[in-house]
């Protein structure tokens, strides 16, 4: 999996998304198949399912966003909340639709885990600019990811300066009460604001200075292709076949 292009790992990447969002929602059965794949590839590439465990949690509140559809589908109730005098009816449509949005999410979340875990991000960058990308978002990508850990070591220096400026009282709780430490986190968010601002500005005519035209340039990737083509006609025709089981299982 690590000796694999970068291109062709995006593309496959591309491909599961698709047919994990294009799997109907009845095709439980296709799931787990799906899953397997994923645990595969992981155990091909050597990376632990408890770090794209971990990394897939994150993800897990925003699905709360599809929590609507539990009340707003129309079909059979098979759940009624009341509170007083209001009642409100939990559809089974809108329960297999909310379960299966989660599922769908999971598991290209745990594809897009095991892309980053397997790619360097210079190579991924390069290989969706290869794809004809838009120019402006390439660029905006690799700048964001290179000076990240930039404003982290900057976040960090402001909490260290924080915290040597906060008195430890008797009980053991330094600094104020909760309304002082918002205001302090607000002060710190907008001072971390202005540096990260005045910091790109000086980044930006330091680029132009030496010539920067909007594009990032990397070294060619030394990794092979040899195998590319036919990885991704597997890769194609196994997807096409998942898609087909998932109507006929549905």
């Amino acid at each position: 999996m690590h000796q694999l292009g970068a291109q062709t790992k995006l593309l496959l990447a591309l491909g599961y998304l698709f047919t994990t969002a294009a799997m109907p929602e009845k095709a439980w059965k296709v799931y787990p198949v799906l899953l397997i794949l994923i645990i595969c590839t992981a155990f091909l590439a050597r990376i632990r399912l408890v770090s794209l465990i971990k990394r897939s949690l994150l993800a897990f509140p925003f699905h709360l966003a599809a929590l609507p559809v539990l009340f707003t589908l129309p079909g059979d109730p098979c759940l009624i909340l009341s509170w007083s005098k209001f009642s409100i009816a939990v559809s089974a449509p809108g329960v297999n639709r909310f379960l299966a949005i989660g599922a769908k999410m999971w598991l290209c979340i745990q594809a897009a885990a095991l892309l980053t875990a397997t790619t360097p991000m210079r190579q991924l960058l390069a290989a969706v600019d290869a794809l004809r990308a838009p120019k402006v978002l390439t660029a905006a990508a690799a700048l964001m990811w290179r000076y990240l850990f930039v404003i982290s070591e900057e976040a960090v220096r402001l909490m260290r300066a924080r915290s040597s400026r906060s008195a430890l009282l008797s009980e053991g709780q330094g600094g104020g009460s909760i309304a002082w430490r918002a205001k302090v986190t607000g002060g710190m968010a907008g001072s971390l604001f202005l540096r990260s601002l005045e910091r790109s500005e000086r980044i930006y005519n330091a680029m132009q200075s030496r010539g920067y035209d909007g594009k990032i340039r990397t070294l060619p990737s030394t990794q092979a292709e040899e195998c590319a083509p036919l990885t991704l006609v597997i890769g194609g025709f196994l997807f096409a076949c998942l898609l087909l089981l998932g109507t006929l299982w549905q």
